[in-house]
């Protein structure tokens, strides 16, 4: 099974309209990501990239949205490039290469802003379960042409549903797609869980190459009047692929 959700990216200084999202305040990823700012940016806590990052991520939380704040190496106090995600209420940070950088078109002296989909998960608690990070096969040599495959890590802190799925999300060519391995044989002890999901350029016409930030969790899905419930069970991993360009091969 798959969803798909628009993304929008956001010239820096446009005014989003007020949606039915949190207050910014009291968003902890959103707060995670203005302190990691903060300390991080080449300038220090009070420089004009942290208020008008700051200014596009207060748009998006109030419009309950997930985003994404990529920093290129002149900009950081490490002098190396970030790419930053607020996904499911959660922040990430992702150390990029410079050759990675170039591939997401983050300028060494530039930065960039997304505004992902719609954040629609709602999160149990307390959680009835805990993954580790996932181990993907052939991560940094995706094969966008066959099924992305792999293992989680799970500790159960209580027993799952009976419709559990492995969920991966991400990014890419203007929208946001979610992907649902549901496990038939419900784990009933810690261990490792097998995962398949569809190649990640089924169906694309404009195929995905270079780094791709996914996020895998533990989920139910459901079609409620018309919209998606999605019911997250744990907490949310996410972690960087590269995905190859496809060879054609010569006749």
């Amino acid at each position: 099974m798959r969803f798909t959700f628009p993304l929008t990216t956001v010239a820096l200084g446009l005014v989003l309209s007020s949606g039915m999202g949190a207050e910014p305040a009291t968003d902890a990823a959103r707060n995670q990501m203005v302190e990691w700012m903060k300390a991080n940016n080449a300038w220090g806590p009070n420089s004009g990239v942290v208020n008008t990052m700051r200014n596009e991520i207060d748009n998006d939380v109030r419009d309950n949205r997930n985003y994404c704040v990529g920093f290129g190496n002149e900009l950081t106090r490490s002098k190396k490039p970030y790419l930053l995600y607020s996904f499911s209420g959660q922040f990430y940070v992702f150390e990029l290469t410079d050759t990675q950088a170039r591939e997401l078109e983050i300028s060494p002296r530039g930065n960039s802003y997304s505004t992902l989909s719609v954040n629609r998960d709602q999160r149990v608690a307390p959680s009835l379960v805990q993954i580790a990070k996932p181990s993907i096969d052939n991560a940094r040599g995706i094969d966008g042409t066959k099924p992305l495959t792999g293992k989680v890590s799970l500790k159960l802190l209580n027993s799952l549903p009976a419709n559990t799925a492995v969920r991966l999300c991400y990014s890419a060519g203007g929208s946001t797609s979610c992907l649902f391995h549901y496990l038939d044989n419900l784990p009933q002890k810690d261990g490792e869980v097998s995962f398949s999901f569809k190649p990640i350029n089924a169906e694309r016409e404009k195929k995905v190459v270079g780094p791709l930030v996914v996020f895998i969790d533990l989920c139910t899905v459901r079609q409620v009047n018309g919209q998606v419930e999605i019911k997250v069970l744990g907490n949310t991993q996410g972690i960087m692929l590269e995905v190859a360009r496809e060879t054609r091969v010569r006749r």
